[in-house]
């Protein structure tokens, strides 16, 4: 049935229109209105696309953080971690703050998961050491180590790094101190810092000339740079390392290590070291916050970094100490110096720990990806699916939607 319209008030086409019946004034109303229902249906088509989307997105959101949460309370688990076995522990930030909840999700994951994955794809960090493997004895041991001693600059006041060493004689804690051999480091008073931390049994450890990145040098640049630092720091001991069991440490500044370095290195006969836990104590001051990590993220093997009292970073790490040495204690944890610590497990094989933190790592970077999917790449594909379906469309006086190809006829016809 072919329903005719020859009305003034009734939109018109042209006369090259399909609709336009063949030798008539008159047109076929009912194409037109299953035009105007096509273009409507054309915009919704995209919804159950979307909505589709969304519910895969979501599962497979769902099954990976609930595999990202098992592996972790498995690694936690190989690790002998006591507090991460706790869900989110006390590290939970309570300031807020950009960074607090940074470090908080990184400690939540195990730092020492995604420094797995950098030692397997970043050749130059493939011999360096990071938390030591747990030995799986019930012993719980760690080891503190402390950056830019004796001080970053000079002139300044070391007396607060007396006080440092007079808080760790009264922790009974054997610690690791990074050494920069620069003016401060050969001033009177460096000098008597560095032998007396050596004299009381602290590990003494290679950290540059200065407090700068040294990734940048050649590697007769950087022989140089190693050769120049052990002259200066043997110039103050007498030997060095300070006694014969100790490995020669190097830790490198901002951690960025090179081709170059690692080679250098590795003929001089260095161990390279970086923590696990930390805090950035040196990028922002809050002690509360850098108590709870240093008190509630370590687990067997973990090594922690603090930086020495200084005028950029305060004090905050004699405020730290004192509160987070005593729980850690608590928790069964023993601190030991860097070779004692990365020794004690240097027979433990770490073949499903290593298997462990890549599947962690292939999660998170697989969230990732769905995050931005959710975010972006559905909304994006959905609406350009409807600008494909959906032509432009007009509507006419009575309220049709009508396809762009409909054209008003001179009213005086």
């Amino acid at each position: 049935e072919i329903v005719l319209c020859r009305s003034p008030v009734m939109p018109v086409l042209s006369e090259d229109s399909a609709d336009l019946l063949p030798g008539s004034g008159y047109y076929n109303l009912q194409s037109m209105t299953s035009q105007s229902s096509g273009a409507l249906q054309a915009r919704t088509l995209g919804l159950p696309k979307l909505q589709r989307c969304l519910r895969t997105l979501s599962l497979s959101m769902f099954l990976l953080t609930f595999s990202l949460l098992a592996l972790v309370h498995l690694a936690a688990r190989c690790d002998d971690c006591p507090m991460q076995r706790q869900y989110f522990g006390g590290i939970w930030p309570r300031n807020g703050g950009v960074e607090e909840w940074l470090w908080t999700a990184l400690h939540r994951l195990g730092t020492r998961n995604l420094l797995n994955a950098l030692k397997a794809l970043a050749p130059p960090y493939r011999e360096v050491f990071f938390a030591a493997a747990s030995a799986g004895d019930g012993q719980h041991k760690l080891s503190l180590t402390i950056d830019d001693a004796v001080a970053r600059y000079w002139p300044t006041n070391l007396s607060h790094v007396e006080a440092l060493l007079d808080l760790l004689d009264d922790q009974r804690v054997t610690a690791t101190l990074f050494v920069i051999a620069n003016n401060a480091t050969l001033s009177e008073e460096g000098r008597l810092v560095l032998k007396r931390a050596a004299s009381r049994g602290h590990e003494i450890g290679n950290h540059g000339l200065q407090d700068a990145r040294m990734d940048t040098m050649s590697e007769d640049e950087f022989l140089t740079a190693i050769n120049d630092w052990e002259q200066t720091i043997m110039s103050i001991l007498g030997q060095w390392p300070s006694k014969s069991d100790f490995w020669k440490w190097f830790r490198p500044p901002k951690g960025l290590m090179s081709s170059a370095m690692a080679k250098v290195l590795k003929e001089r006969g260095y161990t390279v070291s970086l923590p696990d836990i930390w805090g950035d104590d040196s990028a922002f001051i809050d002690a509360g916050f850098q108590t709870r990590v240093l008190a509630n993220a370590p687990c067997d093997g973990s090594v922690l970094l603090m930086h020495v009292p200084d005028s950029s970073w305060g004090t905050q790490i004699l405020d730290v100490l004192p509160a987070a040495l005593p729980a850690l204690r608590k928790q069964g944890f023993e601190f030991v110096g860097l070779t004692q610590l990365h020794a004690r497990s240097m027979a433990v094989t770490g073949t499903w720990r290593l298997l462990i933190s890549a599947a962690i790592t292939m999660n998170v970077l697989f969230l990732i990806i769905l995050c931005l999917a959710l975010g972006i790449v559905c909304p994006l594909f959905c609406i350009r699916s409807l600008r494909r379906r959906a032509p432009p469309s007009m509507t006419d006086e009575a309220g049709l939607e009508l396809s762009s190809d409909i054209r008003r006829k001179d009213m005086m016809h």
